[in-house]
């Protein structure tokens, strides 16, 4: 950054001001930070304050047809930021793509609603921003897949107004606290609205406040009163993450927190020691009877959360990460090194209405097939003419069922010379279905991976410091990897055969290894072997029309493939419970129930009891 200190740079913040108590939040934030030694200014990116932000759909639409409010904003942003070095989208709205190229400033995109407005905030624009952040932790493979390199996680921070600053872990200690449990937000989304009233049923003296309760809200003068008197804190997202305030304002009020996407939350605070997590609402209901009951052990969590809040999730440590995080990148782009993807117009006004409509025409479409479990896949030419050749051949000139030949491990190599080619060490989609894997794992303690290459599953997994994992793969190269790069003291990576594992687990892991293997009954003899429970994945052949007639698949690694009906019974004969799940978004490690008749990739078997 040409030898400037972080807080030497000019800042831009650029928020939104949906009511005036918002854009008295964000202004306030700033003066702090002012305090603090940055300089760095505010403006607030909606024409006429109060109001709420655009979708880029309304926003370009505004922007192709010279509304006066849109034009009048851009114009004052582009003349105020002439005189910043670094620009920061807070909110990730209201600045069209079209508009970057014009500024003199590093361009940061910041996003706190992904996956839910994904759609109509971060998906149109993101990618043309010189650097992006995600605050959803579970969200870096959704962004990956819209082919942003430049992208990384950022938390919320302990924002000075939520917690009582006069915390003390002598308060957290001794203090009074009279409301054993405590839950503000909102309670009318139907996935939050269910596990919330399971929650209330179970604990019905709980302050439950907010949005969609029979008492509302709770006004602002009362909140970080009853947070400092609470001693028990839920944290109900709703959908994965975690990506809320209420994450880091608990801990930092001394309350202990119990809080969902618990694997992903393991990477901001030590699970059982300084946060509990868990899966199902019936784990977070257990929890919460158990540390009722145990005091002294509440306590502790309460104050390792609220030291590790104080220390790593500040205000000026949130701005500092931004700041350090881009400097390597506003480096190369001072240099004239950094490529950034430019906005390209789609055509006219009139084709790019008809083109957003298709686009939502096509998105309704789709989640009406995922529903029953079909996506719609688009064919090469060359494929399509395959397909018809295939149908159009007489029935007695099919030919006989073939089998890819079983390749090995080439795990590391591709990921390396994938790399080596400017893209992703990993691919996205695969990171994402590690992940959801991860959240499945329920009580098993002894856990053993098979084919673990480079430790994706492994390091996600072990966030928990109860669960234990062995991972071994034949590729000596990706354990070195992983070894160097994932390292944890609950996980062995092992370079070994399958067969030559003679200890027992609680449970075998296999994330697309099936696929691979020409003895698969071997494969999984040998589960059945040590552990009374598995979890396998693989593709489905029936993912699109070309995959469900290829013979033998069309990538050359996998010897075979099945559809959800066929695994589930060669699966049948080894284990009496056998349950599908697929993902709805491919980049989103979040699980659904599917059928044997499903479409979805992949297949996710959770197997259990063995015959």
């Amino acid at each position: 950054m040409q030898d400037k200190n972080i807080y030497d740079l000019k800042i831009l913040f650029i928020h939104q001001g949906w009511s005036e108590r918002s854009i008295k939040w964000f202004q306030n934030l700033v003066i702090r930070h002012r305090d603090r030694g940055f300089k760095i200014e505010s403006f607030c990116a909606v024409p006429n304050p109060p109001m709420g932000r655009y979708s880029f759909n309304e926003l370009d639409k505004l922007w192709r047809e010279n509304d006066k409010g849109v034009m009048q904003l851009y114009h004052n942003l582009l003349e105020k930021s002439q005189d910043y070095d670094v620009m920061i989208n807070y909110n990730g709205a209201n600045i069209h793509p079209e508009w970057l190229p014009n500024f003199p400033t590093f361009n940061i995109y910041i996003c706190w609603d992904d996956p839910e407005s994904s759609k109509y905030l971060s998906e149109p624009t993101a990618k043309f921003f010189d650097f992006s952040f995600t605050g959803n932790a579970a969200c870096i493979p959704l962004y990956q897949s819209w082919g942003i390199k430049n992208c990384d996680f950022l938390p919320h921070a302990c924002y000075d107004n939520e917690y009582d600053q006069s915390m003390t872990i002598d308060r957290i200690n001794n203090g009074m606290r009279d409301i054993d449990i405590i839950f503000l937000g909102e309670r009318e989304s139907k996935w939050r609205k269910s596990r919330l009233d399971q929650l209330q049923t179970n604990f019905p003296k709980a302050c439950m406040r907010g949005k969609g309760f029979e008492k509302g809200f709770l006004s602002e003068e009362k909140k970080i009163d009853y947070y400092s008197r609470s001693k028990i804190g839920w944290n109900i997202h709703n959908s994965i993450g975690p990506v809320n305030i209420r994450t880091f304002a608990l801990p930092a009020n001394g309350i202990m927190q119990i809080c969902d996407n618990k694997f992903r939350l393991g990477h901001l605070f030590k699970l059982n020691e300084e946060v509990v997590g868990f899966d199902t609402i019936e784990e977070c209901i257990e929890l919460t009877k158990y540390f009722l009951k145990h005091d002294k052990k509440r306590k502790e969590i309460a104050i390792a959360g609220y030291e590790r809040a104080l220390s790593n999730y500040t205000e000026t440590k949130q701005l500092e990460l931004i700041l350090n995080t881009i400097k390597p990148y506003k480096e190369k782009k001072d240099a004239g090194q950094l490529h950034t993807e430019k906005y390209k117009k789609i055509g006219s006004a009139t084709s790019e209405k008809k083109y957003f409509f298709n686009e939502k025409v096509k998105r309704n479409i789709n989640k009406v097939l995922r529903s029953f479990g079909y996506q719609i896949q688009r064919s090469s030419k060359d494929k399509k003419s395959a397909l018809v050749n295939n149908f159009n051949k007489p029935s007695n000139s099919i030919n006989p069922y073939v089998e890819n030949p079983e390749v090995g491990p080439i795990n590391i190599s591709e990921k390396i010379d994938r790399e080596n080619k400017g893209g992703f060490f990993e691919w996205p989609n695969m990171v994402a279905l590690n992940w959801t894997v991860a959240s499945m794992v329920g009580s098993a303690k002894m856990i053993l991976e098979v084919g673990g290459g480079t430790g994706c599953f492994a390091y996600e997994v072990t966030t928990d410091p109860s669960k234990k994992v062995l991972c071994i793969d034949k590729d000596k190269d990706a354990l070195n990897w992983a070894d160097e790069n994932r390292s944890r003291e609950n996980i062995h990576y092992l370079y070994t055969d399958f067969e030559k594992i003679t200890d027992e687990f609680d449970l075998v892991v296999a994330v697309d290894v099936i696929e691979h293997l020409k003895d698969y009954k071997s494969f999984l003899d040998k589960c059945i072997s040590i552990a009374p429970s598995a979890i396998i994945t693989t593709p489905n052949k029936n993912r699109s029309t070309i995959d469900a007639i290829s013979n033998p698949p069309q990538y050359n690694q996998h010897v075979r493939e099945w559809t959800a009906g066929e695994l589930y019974w060669i699966l049948r004969i080894y284990y009496k419970s056998v349950k599908l799940y697929s993902m709805t978004n491919n980049y989103i490690p979040e699980k659904i129930p599917i059928k044997i008749t499903d479409s979805l990739t992949p297949i996710i078997a959770y197997c259990d009891e063995r015959i």
